[in-house]
């Protein structure tokens, strides 16, 4: 399964709902892969523009904006997946790919 630019661009629970349901769904050995921009391993910006990009974003709905890659990995793990890796990719985003345990 796979989601690509949804998480920054709509609430937090779009997000949580995403996980719960890859994890109801798919198989053990299955992958969920979310690919879009994040916040760094620190929890801060990686650029400039990404913060910019956010603030624009949480400008337009409070709700909306970059997530944290630990608080999506905590989700995942309650929705039973486990072997997450972290892929940079074009133009400051990232690929993040669970396994379902």
């Amino acid at each position: 399964m796979i989601a690509i630019n949804v998480t920054h661009i709509a609430p937090w629970e779009a997000t949580t709902g995403l996980v719960a349901g890859a994890g109801r769904l798919l198989r053990p050995g299955g992958r969920l892969c979310i690919y879009g921009p994040f916040l760094g391993p620190d929890g801060g910006f990686t650029t400039e523009s990404n913060k910019d990009f956010d603030a624009n974003l949480r400008s337009r709905d409070t709700r909306w904006g970059y997530r944290d890659v630990r608080d999506i990995e905590a989700e995942a793990k309650k929705a039973g997946f486990s072997g997450a890796s972290v892929m940079d990719m074009p133009a400051n985003n990232q690929l993040i790919a669970f396994v379902r345990s």
